[in-house]
C-alpha cells in the first residue's frame, strides 16, 4: 500500500494520526533547507529516521528534528507499507504530536509577539514547563543572547509563526523576557570634548527660554 500527497492540502501532523496503526517508510522531499527524511513508523511509533542520507541514531533528536519538520507547509511525503522496519530507537509520536498541538492551536494572531521582537533568558530562570521541554532545548541556547522568530526561526528549521508561539509561551510563564536595548545618542560629527562648555551653555540658554515662554 502506498500513500502520497502534498502538505499544501494536509499537515504533516495529520499525516502522522492516519498512519498511527500502519508500519512502513515515510519519505518526505521537498522541505526547505532540510532534505529528503526517511522515517520508519511502526504501530505509531517512530523506529528510524535519515535526514539528508544521514541517520539520526538517538531518539530525542529525532523527537526534536520531527517536532521541527512538523511545522512545514511546503512538500511532498510518500508512505509505503513494510511488513516490518528496522530499528534504531524507539520514539512514541502520540507526546510529540500533543505537544506540537499545544504549542500552535490555540494562540490567536492577535497574541502573537512581532517577529522581529527580541527577547532573552530571564535572570532568574523558573523551572521550564514539561510541556515546553522539547522546544525549549533547542531554542534555549539562542535565547542566552537575544534572538527574535524572524532569526530563530530558520536556524532551527522552524516556521516563523511556530516560533512567534513558542516565544509567546515562554514569555506567558516568564521564561523570558524583552531584550532591552541601550539607546543610541547621536554625536555631531566634529565634536571634541572641548565643545562641552560652549554645548552647556546653549542648553542652559534653550532651557531659560523654555522656562520663561512657560511663564516658569
Amino acid at each position: 500500500m502506498a500513500i502520497f500527497g502534498n502538505f499544501s492540502d494536509i499537515a504533516l501532523v495529520d499525516v502522522f494520526r492516519v498512519l498511527r496503526s500502519k508500519t512502513g517508510t515515510l519519505v518526505l522531499s521537498g522541505l526547505p533547507e532540510v532534505g529528503e527524511v526517511t522515517i520508519d513508523l511502526h504501530c505509531n511509533h517512530a523506529v528510524a529516521m535519515t535526514i539528508g542520507g544521514h541517520p539520526v541514531t538517538l531518539r530525542d533528536h529525532a523527537a526534536d528534528r520531527i517536532r521541527q519538520l512538523l511545522g512545514h507547509t511546503q512538500g511532498t511525503f510518500t508512505f509505503q507499507a513494510a511488513e516490518g522496519t528496522q530499528r534504531t530507537f524507539l520514539l512514541p509520536l502520540h507526546p510529540v504530536l500533543h505537544q506540537f498541538a499545544q504549542l500552535n492551536a490555540s494562540v490567536p494572531d492577535s497574541e502573537l509577539p512581532h517577529p522581529e521582537t527580541r527577547f532573552t533568558l530571564v535572570a532568574a530562570q523558573p523551572e521550564v514547563p514539561a510541556a515546553l521541554h522539547g522546544t525549549w532545548e533547542a531554542l534555549a541556547p539562542l535565547l542566552r543572547g537575544a534572538t527574535s522568530a524572524s532569526e530563530a526561526a530558520p536556524l532551527l528549521g522552524w516556521t516563523v509563526r511556530e516560533t512567534q508561539a513558542t516565544l509567546y509561551r515562554y514569555r506567558s510563564t516568564g521564561l523570558i523576557e524583552l531584550a532591552s536595548t541601550a539607546p543610541v545618542v547621536p554625536v555631531p560629527a566634529g565634536a571634541a570634548d572641548g565643545d562641552a562648555p560652549a554645548t552647556q551653555s546653549v542648553l542652559r540658554r534653550f532651557i531659560h527660554r523654555l522656562r520663561t515662554w512657560g511663564g516658569a
